[in-house]
């Protein structure tokens, strides 16, 4: 086999954590990563999401994909990050718990789950020594967010309750979401500026 055959197999994925599972997705999703931030829930919203995060003058939703998967959901800490993912329709985030890494994997190694239908989150299984990660399926993720039968709200179940309460971690998240949106009207600016 030679080199351009391994290079044309190799792809670039973001893993990351949830709890005690390993999750990934390719990279080129990727559209931000940043500290957990305080998040707006101005209704009732869905329990799948945890708020809703003004993102390049943009209002997106913050998932936690725990519910989407039917796992348990632990409270999130001020250690939590968001990954802003961007598909083909549009832009969303995913709670973490945190990133492990983002590097080139051999996709020749991925293993097709042992089930699969059209709405499957599970894309593929990747095995490296002793561990497996799961590659979840994004486009499934964005038609489960987007999907009127999921919508579900219930005061007890909502993932928005797993926030961090105390005053000193919400004065912290609200201070990073200052900061935060500070920094993009600073990018915006740089870039008009740069087209004068």
């Amino acid at each position: 086999m030679n080199n351009l055959t391994v290079e044309n197999n190799q792809d670039s994925y973001i893993f990351f954590g949830i709890g005690t599972y390993t999750y990934a997705f390719n990279s080129k999703y990727v559209s931000d990563i940043m500290q957990l931030v305080e998040l707006e829930y101005p209704e009732a919203l869905p329990d799948f999401i945890v708020g809703l995060l003004e993102y390049n003058n943009r209002i997106i939703k913050i998932v936690d994909i725990r519910t989407i998967l039917k796992l348990q959901i632990e409270p999130y800490t001020l250690n939590s990050k968001i990954i802003i993912v961007k598909t083909e329709n549009e832009y969303f985030g995913i709670i973490i718990d945190n990133v492990k890494e983002i590097r080139k994997i051999d996709t020749s190694l991925l293993n097709a789950p042992p089930y699969q239908t059209k709405t499957s989150y599970l894309e593929a299984i990747y095995t490296d020594g002793d561990s497996s990660t799961t590659i979840i399926n994004l486009d499934n993720i964005e038609k489960s967010i987007n999907s009127t039968e999921e919508i579900q709200s219930s005061a007890k179940n909502s993932s928005s309750l797993f926030l961090p309460r105390d005053m000193n971690s919400k004065e912290i998240l609200h201070r990073r979401r200052l900061h935060y949106a500070r920094k993009m009207r600073e990018e915006g600016y740089a870039i008009i500026k740069s087209q004068d």
